[in-house]
């Protein structure tokens, strides 16, 4: 129930900024096994907004 109260909140919010904001429709979950890969991903998450511009799947809605 809190995470569908949530989810429409963040909803009504983002559409008065973005009208045309969708959730994304999938999405992976990973288990993180050991620390190589939690710096690969700590470094993903860091880097990632520097690469929007270049996404082909950004549709120029970042701002």
């Amino acid at each position: 129930m809190a995470i569908r109260f949530f989810k429409r909140q963040t909803t009504v919010n983002s559409h008065q900024i973005i009208p045309d904001f969708a959730w994304q429709r999938n999405y992976h979950d990973r288990i993180i096994r050991n620390d190589d890969e939690l710096n690969r991903i700590h470094e993903y998450i860091i880097h990632n907004p520097q690469m929007w511009k270049c996404d082909r799947n950004n549709q120029g809605l970042w701002l």
